[in-house]
Order: structure tokens, then C-alpha cells, then sequence
């Protein structure tokens, strides 16, 4: 019986969990179960030098693993993945696209758009000018899913 009531302590508990949640992150992207094991660990810290209610011990885990949610997550991610949160990746595309060659699949007229082959991949074009069906292009810009195509010219 005292194995078990050992077992049973709070800080021990506390611990337990915030290390699952600490590897769960792993498994999930996304940096955001580790906050909930740092609230855990807050807790369990706390429980050393303050013994407290159980609703106060949820309150303050819910609390700190909000407020660190709330208040670390974007420097985490720019840290780790080091890009700033919400930047776009569709600069990295145009940058990728831009000056590249392709085929025009069908016809293209200003009118009109088209498809073009790039990378073995069929995609909507755009173009200014009329551009026949096995004409290669060179891809200008990039909007969303449609490319901007020229005219290929050495």
C-alpha cells in the first residue's frame, strides 16, 4: 500500500504527465503540446514548496499552459523552423519559378489561358502574348496555382 500511495503523489503525478506531453509533441507537429507539459512541470514544481487544492493545481496548469501557449509560441517556431510565423511561402515559390523554362500544353492567348508542363506537372498560364500548343515559355510570376508565362527567348 505505501508503493501505491507513493505512486499516487501529486508531484510525481505532474511530472508523469508533462513528460508525456513533452514526447506526444513529437508525434504531433506543430509546437503546441509542449506548453501543456510545461504547465504540468509548473505545477509539480509548485507542489515542492506549496501544498494546494487539486482544483487550484488544474487552474494553475490551465493557466500557465495558456499563457506560455500564448506568449512563446511564435518565438518557438521562428526559432525551430526559422521562418517568422505566417510568412508566407509563396515568395519561395515565385523565387523557385521565376526564370524557369516550360511547355505550353495548349494554346495561349492573352484572352484565353492555357496550360503549361513544368516539373512533369500540368499548370494553369497566363500570358500577354499568344503562345502556340509545344512553344517553349519562361515563367514570369506566379499567382496562387496560375503561372505568368513569356515567350522562351535565348
Amino acid at each position: 500500500m505505501d508503493f501505491i500511495q507513493q505512486f499516487l503523489n501529486a508531484k510525481l503525478i505532474w511530472f508523469i504527465v508533462g513528460f508525456l506531453f513533452l514526447i506526444l509533441e513529437f508525434m504531433i507537429p506543430g509546437v503546441l503540446v509542449v506548453f501543456f507539459g510545461v504547465g504540468a512541470w509548473i505545477v509539480c514544481i509548485l507542489l515542492f514548496f506549496i501544498d494546494i487544492s487539486l482544483n487550484a493545481q488544474l487552474t494553475v496548469f490551465l493557466l500557465t499552459s495558456v499563457i506560455s501557449l500564448v506568449v512563446l509560441r511564435k518565438y518557438i517556431k521562428n526559432r525551430v523552423f526559422g521562418k517568422k510565423v505566417g510568412q508566407s511561402k509563396q515568395t519561395d515559390i515565385i523565387d523557385d519559378f521565376t526564370g524557369q523554362k516550360a511547355v505550353a500544353d495548349t494554346h495561349i492567348t492573352p484572352q484565353k489561358p492555357g496550360k503549361v508542363i513544368f516539373r512533369g506537372t500540368e499548370w494553369n498560364a497566363e500570358s500577354e502574348f499568344d503562345i502556340h500548343k509545344g512553344a517553349q515559355v519562361t515563367i514570369i510570376d506566379n499567382d496562387s496555382l496560375t503561372l505568368k508565362v513569356k515567350p522562351y527567348s535565348n
